[in-house]
């Protein structure tokens, strides 16, 4: 459900492919990356909050923001805004 909302806030996604066409569209994960970027980063940060328990969050993003040298704003705000992917915090933590 919330994936699905998402699609329409974002303007992309399967669902909305499938209204467009009206054919049935099915993804795997890497061809939803490729094909709607925005929708992917976005549906992957809200995956990264609900497995994250609200403590681990910031220490994740303090944690990048420090090795990369910047500041937790700047770090939360290139998320958010999407110049930069959520999942170069997970690809990050885990090196």
């Amino acid at each position: 459900m919330i994936a699905e909302r998402l699609q329409f806030t974002v303007a992309q996604g399967p669902c909305i492919d499938a209204h467009h066409t009206g054919q049935r569209v099915m993804a795997t994960e890497p061809v939803i990356a490729q094909r709607w970027p925005i929708f992917h980063d976005r549906l992957i940060m809200g995956v990264i909050n609900v497995a994250l328990s609200l403590a681990d969050a910031p220490a994740i993003l303090r944690a990048h923001a420090f090795s990369a040298d910047r500041t937790l704003d700047d770090t939360a705000h290139d998320i958010v805004s999407g110049a930069m992917s959520p999942y170069r915090l997970t690809q990050d933590s885990n090196a």
